[in-house]
């Protein structure tokens, strides 16, 4: 048996330096195959040597302009001042216009972790079969780019998901007016909010908040002078300090990540 054929996300996650763009090729059915010739944290080059060989290749097996993906990532930094899950208006130029590009009829964008290389979920724009290039297509979307780009930049919306559901909305209507598909796709224990894939709170947040809670209530209960003799009657005066201490110590632990996590 031949081995087992990757996804793309194994794929992406096992490559080198993930602070950097990186650029794929796939057909429908194959692995992802790396491009890259230059990536920085906010551009990539693709090697156009390989790309054009690749192509070539699958002419000679088909009768007709094969389909790709054009995949690349953007790497999110910790200060966060980059467009991750969403288009800039480089990706949608390069999509649209460049004659590399425009045979492609899907964009995929991962967003990738800078330091762990771990992948937080898709952004992909298709174009339908009945899509035509129309001038005024890129500056169309421009603004939603902006508007975004000033959210990484700028202090986060007052609501942030309305915000998110406002722009995916403003977004697909625009996909809709040039025959396109879009949608975002969130890798496993992760969720889009401000157009960053971000890992889910709600779980580990209540955890958090439960144990806080429980670490103070239970200092409060041992070291309270309201507490008698009989509630304590099998512990001496340097136990209930000792645990009194521990319990301090995890709770101060807990709000303290609690509020890092927030």
């Amino acid at each position: 048996m031949g081995n087992k054929k990757r996804s793309p996300k194994e794929i992406i996650e096992s490559g080198d330096n993930p602070s950097t763009e990186h650029v794929y090729f796939k057909f429908p059915g194959k692995e992802l195959v790396d491009i890259t010739l230059y990536g920085d944290d906010s551009s990539v080059i693709s090697d156009d040597e390989k790309l054009f060989s690749l192509l070539k290749e699958k002419n000679n097996e088909e009768s007709y302009t094969p389909v790709y993906s054009d995949v690349h990532t953007h790497p999110a930094q910790e200060n966060g001042s980059k467009l991750l899950a969403f288009p800039s208006k480089g990706d949608l130029t390069h999509f649209f216009v460049n004659k590399k590009g425009v045979r492609a009829r899907t964009m995929i964008i991962a967003q990738q972790d800078g330091k762990t290389g771990e992948v937080g979920g898709y952004f992909l724009l298709k174009k339908k079969k009945s899509f035509k290039y129309k001038d005024g297509l890129i500056n169309d979307f421009f603004p939603l780019i902006t508007s975004s780009y000033k959210a990484t930049r700028m202090a986060p919306p007052a609501n942030p998901k309305e915000y998110t559901r406002s722009m995916k909305e403003g977004f697909k209507n625009l996909a809709e007016k040039y025959d396109l598909q879009c949608r975002w796709v969130p890798a496993r224990g992760y969720e889009l909010e401000n157009y960053m894939f971000v890992k889910k709170k709600g779980l580990e947040r209540k955890i958090l908040v439960v144990s806080v809670a429980l670490g103070l209530i239970g200092l409060l209960i041992l070291i309270s002078s309201n507490i008698t003799g009989n509630v304590v009657s099998n512990l001496n005066q340097t136990s209930s300090n000792w645990i009194g201490g521990v319990l301090f110590i995890i709770g101060l632990i807990g709000i303290f990540t609690y509020l890092r996590r927030k």
